[in-house]
């Protein structure tokens, strides 16, 4: 299934006299959990956008096998990343899946307006991104989220996902997790963002 086809089915459960948007995500999530969604599976059906490299800013979701994976306490095979910082061999990003979704919301609805301006070079925009999540308890969320990957070790295309795709993207469970799973993945990350670890 597209992305565009699970959009439509959240877009269909927020329209007056359905759910509140609380209660048609929270209904969203769970039948999506009832799918098996496959993140392969997503991007053998999201063709068209593929592409060999990452820009800053923007959404992606790959195949990943981290370098030092047998180092690892755990490591999502699936990224859900929103790339900061470009370098000759990999890039710095924030992937999502480290937090749940409800928290991938308010985080990515908190960013949005630093994405998305279009009178800010891409350059600029995360670097200043960057500054103001370190700064601002508001985003608190992205703490566990900064990860390292090398292009060497990635071993898919790219799936950019388009802006008005995102919310869906985020509330699909497309996280894998290897030598841990996501409960207790996401408690660690919790103890992160209060402070805890």
């Amino acid at each position: 299934m597209k992305l565009a086809e699970y959009k439509s089915l959240l877009t269909d459960l927020q329209r007056p006299g359905s759910m509140s948007d609380q209660n048609a995500r929270k209904w969203f999530s769970e039948q999506a959990q009832r799918l098996n969604i496959r993140p392969r599976n997503i991007m053998a059906e999201e063709r068209e956008n593929l592409t060999n490299r990452v820009k800053m800013g923007f959404l992606y979701m790959f195949f990943y096998e981290p370098k030092t994976r047998n180092k690892l306490e755990y490591f999502d095979k699936y990224p859900l990343v929103i790339p900061m910082l470009l370098e000759r061999n990999g890039f710095n990003g924030l992937n999502l899946h480290y937090i749940e979704p409800k928290y991938r919301l308010i985080l990515m609805e908190n960013l949005k307006p630093m994405i998305l301006n279009e009178n800010v070079s891409e350059r600029q925009r995360l670097k200043l991104t960057y500054r103001i999540l370190q700064r601002s308890s508001r985003y608190k969320y992205y703490k566990p989220c900064i990860k390292n990957y090398l292009y060497n070790n990635c071993k898919s295309l790219f799936l950019k996902i388009n802006s008005e795709d995102w919310e869906t993207a985020l509330m699909l469970p497309t996280e894998r997790f290897k030598k841990s799973n996501k409960k207790d993945v996401w408690k660690e990350s919790r103890g992160i963002i209060n402070g805890y670890n």
